[in-house]
């Protein structure tokens, strides 16, 4: 519930409260004063009914519900009741049965024990490996700065040859990373000696 609304929710807001004038006047209820929590369930019922899908059901339920909110706040009251899906609780009441993948949350909730386990963990693994974590984080952007601004030698250049050439010639795996959800071949430069990154086939 927002204080300010878009152009185009203010004008379904009062599309909805002119249906519901009408869904009372049908009912020979001329006034505000006279929409009691009966007549608003009836129209909640009624909403339900007509539902394609819960959101559209929910959005027009909320329209009601800043009716009543506006109710108080005016120095010229209606008297309309409050809607009794302002309830927590009892609105799933108004809304229409989920109809398969609708972006409804249908997943059970994980067991307490289970949660309560992962929870363990997540603390433990920040207050063990947070500053290892960090400063690994750190030391690879140092590195992968650092092989961005060095300058090219032919030291460099001879010693790349001699790593790539013979995994080239025998179409062994190439020194990879993945970049944009793809396998491709790492452009840092570094050491033989260090373990390298993670690999992939050669294709000429």
């Amino acid at each position: 519930m927002r204080s300010r609304l878009a152009a185009s929710t203010i004008a379904s807001t009062v599309t909805q409260w002119i249906d519901l004038a009408r869904f009372l006047h049908r009912r020979r209820i001329c006034t505000l004063a006279d929409a009691d929590t009966a007549a608003l369930h009836a129209y909640g019922l009624h909403l339900k009914a007509d539902a394609t899908d819960r959101r559209t059901a929910r959005g027009k339920l909320r329209a009601i519900s800043r009716l009543y909110a506006y109710d108080q706040l005016t120095t010229h009251p209606t008297g309309i009741a409050r809607p009794p899906w302002d309830v927590e609780e009892l609105a799933d009441d108004y809304l229409p049965q989920q109809r398969g993948g609708g972006g409804e949350n249908t997943t059970e909730p994980l067991a307490t024990a289970t949660i309560a386990s992962l929870l363990t963990w997540s603390l433990r693994l920040v207050e063990d490996l947070a500053d290892d974590i960090l400063g690994a984080a750190s030391a690879a952007k140092r590195l992968a700065a650092d092989a961005r601004t060095n300058p090219t030698t032919g030291s460099g250049a001879a010693a790349l040859e001699q790593l790539l050439l013979p995994l080239l010639t025998s179409g062994a795996p190439l020194p990879a990373t993945t970049r944009r959800g793809r396998p491709a071949v790492a452009r840092t430069w570094w050491s033989p000696a260090s373990p390298a990154p993670r690999s992939t086939r050669s294709t000429g």
